[in-house]
């Protein structure tokens, strides 16, 4: 995901879907060389490229356009097989906000993800950076600032406020849970 054009009146935003087009076609490629070649099973052959048709299928191309002009905000998304566009006044934008996610693997170790969302006053969130992937370490703290850089410059275009959320740890939902039990003593 990254801006591709700025200007003081518009701001375009992509992210294309290209590495699970690309493995997808890697996939592709080694099923049909193990059909063809017979060096396994047909089936094996067949099953790699059905499992390289379903990353092809699923991949969105993201484009987002802010126009200051009209006061619009366009959302595109273009799949191998039909698109959607929705389209919302910048006065329906109230923040943009950068969540942390973080995931523990059950055979340990974390990973991180920092999707960008568009708040709206009358709906839920709408995240416009989502990456697939998830990153540790120092992968993710340039993900994460590069995510901010976009969301801060998007913000700052649309005049409304750049929030930044990380998830609750446990210490805090211990903490959330001890002062609900303590306000329903309190009132009984």
């Amino acid at each position: 995901m990254k801006i591709t054009q700025q200007t003081e009146g518009q701001i375009t935003i992509k992210n294309s879907g290209g590495v699970l087009y690309l493995a997808g076609l890697i996939f592709i490629a080694v099923g049909a060389y193990i059909f063809y070649t017979k060096t396994g099973p047909n089936w094996f052959g067949i099953v790699f490229m059905v499992a390289g048709l379903l990353p092809i299928l699923g991949a969105q191309n993201t484009i987002i356009n802010l126009e200051k002009g009209e006061g619009k905000l366009r959302i595109l998304r273009k799949r191998l097989v039909g698109k959607k566009e929705e389209t919302f006044g910048f006065g329906d934008v109230s923040a943009i906000t950068l969540r942390q996610e973080r995931h523990t693997a059950s055979k340990g170790g974390t990973t991180y993800n920092y999707p960008l969302a568009f708040n709206f006053k009358n709906r839920l969130p709408l995240d416009f950076v989502f990456n697939l992937n998830r990153s540790s370490g120092a992968i993710a703290s340039g993900q994460e600032r590069k995510h901010r850089m976009i969301g801060q410059t998007v913000a700052q275009f649309l005049g409304v406020p750049f929030q930044e959320q990380a998830m609750p740890t446990i210490t805090d939902a211990v903490q959330a849970i001890k002062e609900t039990i303590s306000e329903q003593m309190d009132k009984k």
